[in-house]
């Protein structure tokens, strides 16, 4: 889209002109972003002060909470529509006055000024590499540049592009028009020719693909591989990584590694004596971390609750991703605030082109959550997409294909991913607390637990009840009395001296030990028989825990499942995905005997369940994937072969696929599952296309190109075919009842269904 254009010439006033007109817009600037500013203020401090209030009160009646949460979404929303505004405002500013600066030097210099591109102002923004981007060439490095375009002819420039390049075509037509905006382009050798397009979107920005003959000299000259790279080794150093993770807020994480780690120790060296392909010797990354949730701009108080019943989920998945990060030998950079996340990132290009950025060039991968991205984009502008593939997203219940797609709008529905969607990234940047979604990564997070000797484990007839806050008892006395006639009834409940524990929710019988810290709640659980949840919160790391401690879990089953169409809390979450109980990962993934997943309103259920459970023991049992060393094996592979800004990525290697066909009505995550195998959406652009469905015996009367989630598919009634007409909208958990997919599948590591057999 082009900014509106001055019509004054640049002879002779045409410095004054320019000057004025943007001495003209930094006014209007100016004064919009103090009203912005103003109404951006007054915003945060009701969504503090808002937040203040219900953290106080977590808990207290889920729809109570629920309310709360979704007034302070729509203020958040508010906000960051009021920043992009703003951001928009100031990144027009910068580019004029850059342009002008450069027209006044060539204006004494008695340079030439084209008056049409003279007042041109850019809003296009250089896709990001996955290496550190090459200065642009001197003048004196034009004529090699044109060399390279004298033996390419037009007709070796033409398309029609891979699918794979959706924004190829597009770009080319944006440099047709302003390739002359800035003479940065002309040092990279665009001529105004259509190959000199190609070449520079090919090999500098990643938008289109090397032209045939170029990938050697891309290789050579422009992207240099991870094989130049320091490589990896285990570094057991914890003090270094404790002055990296210094402040108040930063306690709880300090706490959680420090204790862990001896274990964490432990298991990175036997995994590299065992394999030390998988860990050791890899590409060391240069990582950025941001905890957006941390920032006190934000206001959710996480730290400051943390040691007073707040939520833990995320913490507990940022520590053991920094605690990763390090014993792995990568470098790392945090920060938690607004102001030192601008430290490192608030200088703005003024070329349009890529150019040397200490910053830009310094970060390989770039961790952070949607609140702390919300701050990124505020904080660099329109630089927001020269670091849009290095992102990593700590995402805990995930956002699905057609959330993330911006232009993508449901039929039937308006706003689709408003809240916290809309990111226009690849879903496998978004990682995962749990592996809801094959479309995204799972990153998890480590059981923490205690060794048990098994021959000696002895527990007692004790239930614990998962549930920190007293309100997320409310309407489970009957409940709680059932399940009083087998044993001892104990709890965590996070209360201060002010507060009147209300004993028709809690009653007198039940032995409540206050907020414990680690090692006291490994202690608990080491002598508790039955770990009970309540149906509220979701999928917390403390039932798996309590399993890793030779508990029995009582897991709540939601009838109806709930998500977002008929659930409050999932309201604003960006996923479809349906809870069928309080821990889904947990009812799937383990089940029987360490799990009962039951109807705690059925008290005969209940009562039938806790028997079993009295009269047998079961043994301590964590999931390879949540063990120390599953973790690093997954964090390892991730960032050796993940790359976002390539297009020549082959990871998963296609050799691992295997095609499978969906009943009517299935996703391909429950197709591919049913066989024992998982989705794998990186293989979707192998299978869309017509002759796939001649090889697997499908003969179409029709094949459609559409923008959907449920394809590739096709209706067996009618025999019509169907395939993708947006790469970003490929999805394993898309569906369509009148409908089978085609379904890219591939057999997974034991305990460890993130990684297939060949992924290593």
């Amino acid at each position: 889209m082009r900014r509106p254009r001055v019509s004054c010439r640049f002879r002779p006033y045409g410095v004054v002109c320019l000057c004025a007109w943007g001495l003209f817009v930094v006014v209007v600037t100016l004064v919009a972003t103090n009203r912005l500013s103003g109404r951006t203020d007054s915003l945060v401090v009701a969504v503090s002060s808002s937040e203040s209030d219900s953290k106080a009160q977590f808990g207290r009646r889920i729809d109570g909470f629920v309310d709360r949460a979704a007034k302070r979404d729509s203020l958040e929303s508010e906000i960051a529509r009021l920043q992009s505004v703003n951001a928009e405002l100031e990144e027009t500013v910068r580019l004029a006055l850059g342009r002008i600066e450069r027209l006044e030097t060539k204006s004494r210099d008695g340079g030439d000024v084209d008056s049409e591109n003279a007042t041109t102002v850019r809003s296009y923004a250089p896709r990001a590499t996955s290496q550190p981007l090459p200065a642009p060439r001197a003048a004196a490095a034009r004529p090699e540049a044109a060399s390279r375009t004298a033996d390419m002819k037009e007709g070796d420039c033409l398309g029609p592009f891979p699918s794979s390049f959706p924004d190829c075509e597009g770009k080319i037509k944006w440099m047709a028009n302003f390739w002359k905006s800035d003479s940065c382009y002309a040092q990279y050798g665009v001529d105004g020719t259509q190959c000199s397009f190609l070449r520079y979107l090919g090999e500098v920005e990643n938008w289109c693909p090397v032209l045939k003959g170029r990938e050697e000299f891309k290789k050579k000259h422009v992207a240099p591989t991870s094989q130049n790279l320091a490589k990896t080794e285990i570094n057991t150093d914890l003090q270094s990584l404790l002055k990296i993770l210094s402040g108040p807020k930063l306690e709880w994480v300090c706490g959680r590694i420090t204790r862990m780690w001896p274990d964490w120790q432990k298991s990175a060296n036997s995994l590299a004596v065992a394999s030390a392909s998988t860990i050791i010797g890899r590409p060391k990354r240069n990582v950025f971390l941001h905890m957006g949730l941390l920032s006190d701009r934000v206001g959710f108080k996480i730290a400051e609750t943390a040691f007073h019943g707040g939520p833990l989920g995320e913490l507990v998945q940022w520590s053991d991703l920094i605690a990763a990060l390090h014993i792995l030998g990568h470098t790392i950079t945090l920060t938690h605030e607004t102001q030192q996340l601008s430290g490192y990132f608030k200088k703005f290009r003024i070329s349009p082109c890529p150019t040397k950025d200490a910053n830009h060039d310094a970060f390989h991968v770039i961790f952070i959550d949607i609140v702390g991205l919300k701050e990124f984009r505020k904080a660099v502008g329109g630089s927001f997409d020269q670091y849009r593939c290095h992102f990593r997203i700590l995402d805990s219940f995930g956002t699905e294909p057609e959330f993330n797609l911006k232009s993508y709008k449901r039929p039937g529905h308006s706003n689709w991913g408003k809240e916290w969607g809309n990111w226009n990234m690849n879903p496998k940047q978004f990682w995962t607390l749990f592996p809801h979604s094959p479309d995204n990564s799972f990153l998890g997070f480590v059981v923490e637990h205690k060794s048990i000797d098994v021959e000696k484990m002895t527990k007692k007839p004790q239930m614990l009840v998962y549930g920190k806050e007293l309100d997320m008892w409310k309407d489970k006395r009957a409940f709680i009395d059932v399940i009083a006639e087998f044993g001892e009834v104990h709890a965590t409940i996070g209360t201060t001296k002010d507060d009147k524990v209300d004993h028709s929710l809690i009653p007198n019988y039940v032995k409540n030990h206050g907020v414990l810290d680690g090692n006291g709640i490994q202690s608990l659980l080491q002598e508790t028989k039955v770990f009970v949840g309540l149906g509220f919160p979701f999928e917390g790391p403390a039932p798996l825990e309590a399993i890793a401690n030779g508990c029995f879990f009582l897991n709540p089953k939601l009838d109806p499942p709930l998500n977002r169409l008929n659930s409050r809390f999932f309201k604003s979450k960006p996923t479809l995905r349906a809870l069928t109980s309080q821990h889904p990962y947990a009812e799937m993934f383990i089940g029987k005997p360490h799990v009962y997943t039951i109807d705690i309103s059925d008290a005969d259920q209940v009562r039938a369940s806790l028997k079993e459970m009295m009269a047998s023991t079961v043994k301590p049992f964590i999931p390879y994937e949540l063990t120390y060393s599953g973790f690093l094996e997954r964090i390892s592979a991730y960032l050796s072969h993940q790359d976002f800004c390539s297009q020549e990525s082959h990871w998963p290697p296609l050799s691992a696929l295997e095609t499978v066909f969906s009943q009517q009505g299935e996703s391909c995550r429950d197709a591919c599952f049913r066989k024992d195998m998982a989705c794998q959406p990186e293989f979707f652009p192998h299978l869309n296309k017509k002759e796939i469905f001649e090889e697997i015996n499908v003969q179409c009367t029709s094949v459609t190109q559409e923008l959907s989630i449920s394809v590739p598919s096709f209706e067996k009634i009618d025999w019509k075919c169907f395939t993708q007409q947006e790469p970003m909208l490929f999805s394993c958990v898309g569906e369509d009842a009148d409908r089978l997919r085609i379904c890219p599948c591939a057999k997974y590591k034991k305990g460890q269904i993130a990684l297939c057999l060949d992924c290593g």
